[in-house]
């Protein structure tokens, strides 16, 4: 069942987003840190809920939260060279390893997209790391598709 995120949900997704923290650190350490502090990654959590265009989803399958997804609504101006549009970004999503490849992403997704576009939203974007094969084909499957691509060089 996916349902708005609550603050009785904040413990199992702030558990979700470490798992994904320390993934994504263990691959580019230069760029993303382990986070030590369970105040840290709640923080974060409670930033995106607090935003006024937040879309804040979770998946709760028997009881326990399964999945979430964090994403926001805003505004966006161009100083004059981009069309102007409201744009969801798509910032957060987990699956907890055991309720993988059950088509949970895929539901949160579908909900995300049906609030963004009841609350006026003219594009979804986001992005992943390039090791993120599942948020690759996950993101491919429900339409997105390259837009720009942002490249680093590490100078140490």
């Amino acid at each position: 069942m996916i349902r708005d995120l609550s603050c009785e949900d904040l413990r199992p997704v702030c558990d979700l987003l470490r798992s994904t923290q320390d993934a994504h650190a263990s691959q580019y350490p230069c760029i993303y840190r382990s986070v030590d502090e369970d105040s840290d990654l709640l923080g974060i959590i409670e930033t995106q809920m607090s935003h006024p265009g937040a879309i804040a989803l979770c998946h709760v399958q028997d009881g326990t939260v399964s999945g979430y997804l964090l994403a926001v609504i805003s505004d966006v101006s161009s100083g004059g060279i981009l069309v102007p549009r409201r744009i969801a970004m798509l910032n957060e999503i987990a699956v907890h390893e055991q309720h993988r490849r059950q088509g949970i992403a895929d539901k949160l997704m579908e909900e995300m997209i049906r609030r963004a576009l009841e609350k006026g939203a003219s594009a979804v974007r986001a992005s992943h790391a390039v090791f993120n094969q599942a948020s690759a084909r996950l993101l491919e499957r429900h339409g997105f598709l390259p837009v720009t691509m942002t490249v680093e060089r590490d100078l140490n």
